[in-house]
């Protein structure tokens, strides 16, 4: 982990769903509450068991379709800096950076190999 950052505390978030059924429709409501007076970025994602990562999910939009029958949300918070760890699957050096890692393909700074954005 970057030495900098080692100390910092956690970000402080929680997320509720709300499911409400009636006769065959399903209704479906989150939110989300950040309780530090720091940065914080959420991200979401289709996940099918064992959590294998199928889809980004974007909240509040109307045209989110699950990508599988079997597809759970899943949401993700960013550290206390609004940033998000990598790992290089080649090097196995440790970096962070302001995208999230499913939704982009990263160069790792240490080595300059690439890397799909679900493999880092």
């Amino acid at each position: 982990m970057d030495e900098k950052h080692r100390s910092l505390p956690f970000t402080d978030f929680s997320v509720t769903f709300d499911v409400h059924v009636e006769g065959e429709q399903v209704f479906v409501s989150s939110g989300a509450t950040h309780s530090a007076p720091t940065p914080f970025s959420m991200f979401g994602i289709w996940a099918i068991p064992p959590g294998i990562p199928v889809g980004s999910y974007h909240f509040g939009r109307a045209d989110n379709v699950r990508p599988h029958p079997s597809a759970m949300t899943v949401v993700l918070g960013s550290d206390q800096l609004s940033m998000w760890a990598r790992r290089c699957p080649h090097c196995t050096w440790y970096w962070r950076t302001e995208a999230p890692g499913l939704v982009a393909a990263a160069v790792c700074p240490y080595c300059g190999k690439h890397s799909e954005a679900w493999d880092a």
